[in-house]
């Protein structure tokens, strides 16, 4: 209840692609448990029968046609809603009861205008329950002091007044069930941020500057990266599990470094799928081998050298033999 008493009401945004196999049922129960209204925008690429279930539980389902990093998804979902309050939701999670005594709570005194949500993850089928891996979204808002827009895929940009509050009890995320899950994710999700970071040479997984990778952006960063999810992060603490979660993730922002390098090699060098030119390769090939005739000369000079060196050093006296090599250092 409000000053005025009047209740706020809770509106939850989901957005939903091929979800049927996963938690989508449960997750929609979870939601009728807590929520005044369910809005659900079901992409058109959807291929199974998620948007037949949403039916079931709510008659406000929209498909619509998404754009490539789905801002629209959530702005069709919000404008549909009537509520004081916005919850974004995901198909793949859940709310436990203390959580949504939490929110309500948090609605009926109105303290902040956004709240961060804890959550906690299920990777490979392992759950990372230790508080330090809990990751915290702004996911619950006041409707009428909020705005948002987002420019990629992984980085959201909101607007609000006031400072935001952040709830104790932690959503349920079920993630990425397996290895090859992670993979295939990786693999979309690379290839949608390559051409942002080509436009801004900024942004990806981690949001940050990427100029065309060196050398060292494909050795040591992956290994720096990995380093610090495993030790600084404490994700030595899952054991087995930790190290399979730095290990992918270090490989995620490798893979987006590959992708750039690759795309502008390509580019500047004016590849092109199915067609070798030939004229072109073959005479870097001559220059490689006569590059590589000069080198075996040099090769054979130095080995000659060192063999008359010993040759010397083993024929004269201790005295001479002192005396060519200092010669020789000096």
């Amino acid at each position: 209840m409000t000053a005025q008493g009047k209740a706020m009401t809770l509106g939850a945004n989901l957005s939903v692609k091929n979800e049927e196999q996963r938690i989508l049922r449960q997750h929609l129960e979870n939601l009728r448990q807590f929520c005044d209204e369910i809005v659900v925008t079901v992409d058109e690429a959807s291929s199974d029968h998620s948007l037949e279930i949403c039916r079931e539980y709510t008659d406000k389902v929209f498909p619509i046609r998404t754009g490539v990093y789905a801002d629209n998804i959530r702005r069709e979902g919000s404008a549909r809603l009537t509520t004081d309050w916005e919850l974004w939701v995901d198909a793949d999670q859940l709310f436990p009861p203390a959580l949504q005594q939490e929110i309500r709570q948090a609605m009926t005194t109105g303290k902040h205008p956004v709240y961060h949500l804890p959550m906690v993850n299920m990777f490979f089928g392992h759950w990372y329950l230790r508080k330090e891996h809990w990751n915290y979204q702004l996911r619950l808002f006041r409707r009428k002091d909020f705005a948002f827009s987002r420019d990629d895929l992984h980085n959201w940009r909101f607007s609000y007044e006031g400072q935001a509050g952040f709830m104790r009890y932690p959503m349920l995320h079920y993630g990425i069930a397996s290895v090859s899950e992670f993979l295939g994710i990786l693999n979309r999700y690379t290839d949608l941020d390559l051409e942002a970071l080509k436009r801004k040479g900024s942004g990806g997984l981690l949001d940050q500057s990427l100029p065309t990778p060196g050398l060292k952006a494909l050795v040591n960063d992956p290994l720096e990266r990995f380093d610090h999810i495993f030790n600084t992060l404490a994700y030595k603490e899952e054991r087995e599990f930790g190290a399979l979660y730095s290990w992918l993730f270090s490989f995620y922002t490798f893979v987006e470094k590959a992708k750039l390098l690759e795309a502008e090699h390509k580019e500047r060098n004016a590849w092109e799928y199915g067609h070798i030119d030939m004229d072109a390769l073959c005479r870097r090939i001559d220059r490689e081998l006569e590059g590589e005739d000069r080198r075996r000369e040099q090769r054979h000079s130095a080995r000659r050298a060192y063999a008359l060196k010993r040759w010397v050093r083993g024929l004269t006296p201790p005295y001479v033999a002192a005396l060519i090599r200092k010669m020789s250092r000096g």
